[in-house]
């Protein structure tokens, strides 16, 4: 019995610590279509979701876009929608949504893994 508490106690251990070296990470999607993906990188102008041709990936809808980065290892966080209405016309009004999603990693390495983006395809990634 005592051998199999230890080996118990040492599993735990193992795990917790493997689990120390997890940090977690945030990016999200916006504009027309959710296209546009930030995780925090220095460049991100035009930066959309590309497929593995180099040509940009649109959803159809917020959920279709949560799925595709689900299936890559991204928790959906929340949604912000955002507003906006200009001084020259205040009828008119535009709104945006931001999704916002997490994922656990080791590394910033981890966090494009099963995603490409334009920049990445053009190798022009900076981090």
């Amino acid at each position: 019995m005592r051998r199999f508490t230890l080996l118990i106690v040492a599993l735990f251990l193992a795990v917790a610590t493997q689990a120390e070296g997890l940090n977690t990470y945030y990016c999200s999607l916006s504009g027309a279509s959710f296209a546009t993906i930030d995780y925090g990188q220095t460049n991100r102008q035009r930066n959309w979701l590309v497929d593995q041709n180099g040509k940009a990936i649109y959803f159809r809808s917020a959920i279709q876009a949560m799925n595709f980065m689900a299936e890559r290892g991204w928790k959906f966080e929340r949604a912000i929608t955002t507003v906006d209405s200009t001084l020259l016309d205040p009828n008119k009004v535009e709104s945006t949504t931001t999704l916002i999603f997490s994922k656990e990693a080791e590394s910033r390495d981890q966090l494009t893994e099963g995603i490409t983006t334009r920049l990445i395809f053009l190798g022009e990634e900076d981090y």
